[in-house]
């Protein structure tokens, strides 16, 4: 799951909320009977698994009484629990591509770009000839192949698609960056495992039907991922569905082609392929009320991020740590457009002393010095912005509210400094840093 291609975008809403397009037609009515008998058409270990949890009553169907009653688990604002929309929101102005179109922009993405994954993974070799198969299979219905599903490959033809001029409308304040449209296709019987985005997923069904499982981002649901994780470093191939019975929030809908499905920012998904299908995906990423959320899952994100070799481990964890910096230095700045990031900032100085032995741990497992003093760098310009803004008219620390002092001869920024960096940053013990010579030794 390679980190998704971000382009910086303002926001252009005054409300607090992501909001999807006004003009769709939300879907949120499915009574289990609808999605068991989808799921009986595929008759697959996996799919006969998450029809046995809907009947014991451990998965939830979408439907209003189930917003309601998982909406506070899942972060209480109207979007945060699933919401599937039907064709109006679709992103694109012209109608659903044809399955012909689809088979051709994704068949020119893989040659142009080469940029995907094939879950579960293969050797390079057989990476590209499963490929290869899959792509010519998007127009057989029952296509299965071996198995494997392709994800997260960047799709410069989906961007060049003619946009609807509706995407703006359910962009809400805070917007830090969206990704580029990255697709996904999936065999009939198809199967992606377990996984998280800190973004918020928006993901359109293109072609074929598909069943979504989502749980909700609580620490116990997203302690039990990490775990997740940790196993699969050690063995690419395990099977972890009896992780299901342990999460908590379960939600299960079924999308059909021009759906768009919106999941909220560290919901546990999975996805279920009926006959064989293709989606188009975005991340937005959000900055009000989310962020801290950033901060106190980054062991998840570490735990992830061990999926891949040390030397791709070292180039995301550089820039994710570089990017995570920058958008604090936004919010702390309020420099981003028609949003009132005050709360954030509230609620991050407030949680901060709780969450910085993850952050500077995670900056000490980046190996280059240079890229990690840069890091730490960017981490401390942004929080004397809040520290030593023009409109400060005490000397208290807006983490602790205590004093902040030094000598006398130092100026505010200094005396800001000093306080933040002994009492608040690296007055914490140092983990030591991992170099490449000290992993080549064990």
């Amino acid at each position: 799951m390679p980190p998704p291609i971000f382009r910086p975008r303002a926001a252009v809403l005054g409300s607090t909320q992501l909001r999807p397009c006004t003009t769709q037609v939300a879907r949120d009515d499915q009574p289990i009977q609808h999605v068991t008998s989808v799921l009986n058409e595929c008759k697959s270990a996996g799919t006969n698994y998450l029809a046995k949890l809907l009947h014991q009553g451990h998965i939830e169907v979408l439907d209003k009484e189930t917003n309601a009653k998982y909406r506070k688990m899942y972060g209480g604002g109207d979007w945060d629990v699933p919401v599937l929309a039907g064709h109006k929101s679709f992103p694109w102005a012209r109608s659903v591509p044809s399955t012909e179109e689809v088979q051709y922009m994704i068949k020119t993405d893989m040659c142009t770009t080469g940029s995907y994954r094939l879950w579960p993974t293969a050797t390079i070799g057989e990476s590209q000839v499963e490929a290869a198969r899959l792509v010519t299979g998007i127009t057989e219905p029952k296509f299965q192949g071996q198995g494997h599903s392709i994800r997260n490959l960047i799709a410069p033809s989906l961007d060049s698609w003619p946009a609807s001029n509706s995407l703006a409308e359910w962009e809400g304040d805070g917007v830090l960056r969206q990704s580029t449209f990255q697709a996904t296709v999936m065999p009939s019987k198809g199967l992606i495992d377990i996984v998280h985005h800190e973004q918020w997923t928006v993901s359109t069904l293109m072609t074929g039907t598909r069943v979504l499982l989502v749980f909700g981002p609580t620490k116990k649901n997203l302690d039990k991922l990490r775990a997740h994780y940790d196993q699969l470093a050690g063995d690419a191939q395990l099977n972890t569905w009896n992780m299901i019975n342990d999460l908590e929030g379960g939600i299960a809908f079924v999308q059909q082609a021009g759906e768009t499905a919106y999941i909220a920012p560290f919901c546990c998904f999975a996805s279920f392929s009926i006959p064989t299908s293709t989606s188009a995906e975005r991340y937005i990423t959000i900055a009000a009320n989310k962020y801290l959320m950033r901060l106190q899952n980054l062991p998840v994100y570490l735990a992830w991020n061990k999926l891949y070799q040390d030397n791709f481990q070292q180039t995301r964890l550089s820039e994710y740590m570089k990017i995570l910096a920058d958008d604090l230095n936004r919010i702390m700045g309020k420099s981003i457009p028609d949003c009132d990031t005050s709360a954030t900032i509230i609620q991050i100085c407030q949680a901060w002393d709780r969450v910085k032995c993850g952050v500077i741990k995670a900056c000490a497992e980046i190996w280059n010095e240079k890229h990690r003093e840069e890091v730490f760098e960017s981490f401390e310009t942004a929080w004397l912005r809040i520290m030593t803004g023009e409109n400060r008219k005490d000397n208290l620390c807006p983490i602790c509210a205590r004093e902040m002092v030094a000598d006398d001869t130092r100026t505010q920024a200094g005396k800001a400094l000093a306080h933040f960096t002994f009492v608040h940053w690296k007055g914490v013990e140092l983990p030591e840093p991992r170099t490449t010579r000290s992993m080549a030794a064990k």
